[in-house]
């Protein structure tokens, strides 16, 4: 390290304005671009990884190198502005000043002084690709190519849609390329991808990285609150250490499904809001063998669509779940709080009651079992009815192990059915065909 200090101390000052635009000399080997001869080079990596920066870099490469029209993909056109060409490792970003391009947002195109233009498409409006012929694509976050479109049994993806758009347009010069920077999902493109970039085909290049490999340029306090939450899960496997997670076969629930159908905020407009608890029989606060108490929050928007606010699942005595489902009623401004009579009966009434005797509270009887509980809910989620308010991780991670035939997972899952409970309340009225739900 001193060396390397000593080094850089001896550079002129123009040496040192150059290096500080020298992608190889502060790159790790899994950002630099593959050797030989290839068409698709897949940088699949954990969230924080430094994918955007890689394709913002490879970007400019290809610029200099020769390329004149770049295709620029991202999920949405927020996403292209916001990530892609302004963000903190996007293309303005990484340019110098003697080669920074001029960017029109509203026509979403970038044009360097040397005339190579980079025009931006969202996979929201796959028709946008038909037509544009390109030498080179950078496709960012495959795995978000969803738009607002839920496909039936059979029909082309959004996803799919957008990329084999994108193939037809990539034929201009002698090697057109394409730079994919995603996090992995196990869905058709990347499936795909991984499926081919691990076979004999040269043409096809995988690259991996996690969050723990760029920890030196990332915020002290994510690795704190973000991966303390999230190492030990199925999600954190996925969104951190970049591993494809195949789903289960046959579950009710897939990562694509739930994801498909994920929004930022809950609308503001809504007709009701229910707090579920699916209670362990915990005993008390040191019971470490007793199952978690499912704590799930969901709402009936003004749009006549569900959404599944938050996830406040945790392990207690009966006080201590009872103090957590109460604080999230009043937090959320609940209808009322559904909880299991299963364990205890009218003692969950009375626990509840003794932190707060003016909420309602309404008790449900499993009487059928989960997985025919579940059915009905998955049905909504597969007509694009229920919606994610941003990652409920520990959750989702259970919804997916989750078949006809059973639990699939560890221990009891006990966020899904809260979950289950919540929104066979919301939807009651829709569920009525499904004899025994309640």
């Amino acid at each position: 390290m001193e060396t390397l200090k000593t080094q850089v101390a001896q550079l002129t000052s123009a040496q040192r304005a150059n290096l500080a635009y020298c992608w190889e000399f502060y790159a790790r080997p899994e950002q630099l671009p593959p050797t030989g001869d290839w068409q698709f080079w897949s940088y699949i990596a954990g969230r924080g990884a430094g994918k955007t920066r890689t394709g913002a870099e490879w970007v400019r490469k290809k610029v200099k190198d020769g390329c004149r029209r770049i295709a620029l993909v991202a999920p949405t056109h927020d996403d292209f502005h916001k990530v892609m060409v302004t963000g903190d490792s996007g293309i303005l970003s990484v340019c110098p000043p003697d080669n920074m391009p001029e960017y029109n947002e509203g026509k979403k195109e970038l044009i360097w002084p040397n005339g190579a233009k980079a025009f931006g498409y969202s996979a929201e409006k796959p028709s946008r690709l038909r037509g544009p012929q390109h030498d080179a694509a950078w496709c960012d976050e495959i795995a978000g190519w969803h738009g607002n479109k839920i496909t039936k049994p059979g029909e082309k993806s959004r996803r799919q849609e957008t990329w084999d758009m994108m193939l037809f347009g990539l034929r201009l010069g002698e090697n057109p390329q394409c730079f994919v920077s995603t996090t992995p999902m196990p869905v058709d493109v990347i499936a795909d991808l991984i499926k081919r970039g691990l076979s004999e085909d040269q043409a096809y290049r995988i690259t991996r990285g996690s969050t723990y490999s760029n920890r030196g340029n990332l915020a002290d306090k994510f690795f704190q609150s973000i991966i303390t939450k999230y190492e030990d899960t199925r999600l954190g496997r996925q969104e951190l250490l970049g591993e494809l997670l195949e789903d289960v076969p046959g579950a009710l629930w897939t990562y694509d499904m739930i994801s498909a159908a994920r929004v930022k905020e809950a609308p503001k407009t809504l007709q009701r809001v229910v707090v579920a608890v699916d209670p362990s029989g915990a005993a008390s606060l040191s019971d470490e063998g007793a199952d978690e108490i499912g704590i799930v929050v969901a709402a009936k928007g003004g749009d006549g669509d569900y959404y599944v606010i938050a996830d406040r699942t945790m392990k207690g005595s009966p006080a201590a779940w009872a103090r957590a489902a109460v604080t999230a009623y009043h937090d959320f401004s609940a209808d009322k709080i559904v909880a299991e009579r299963n364990f205890g009966g009218e003692m969950v009434n009375h626990t509840i009651a003794g932190q707060d005797h003016n909420l309602k509270v309404e008790l449900v009887t499993a009487s059928r079992g989960k997985a025919v509980r579940a059915e009905p809910i998955a049905l909504l989620y597969e007509k694009g009815r229920v919606h994610h308010v941003d990652t409920l991780g520990p959750l989702e991670d259970q919804m997916i192990k989750m078949t006809p035939g059973g639990y699939l997972g560890d221990n009891s899952p006990d966020r899904m059915d809260a979950l289950v409970w919540a929104l066979s309340d919301l939807s009651q009225t829709e569920q009525v065909q499904f004899l025994g739900v309640y």
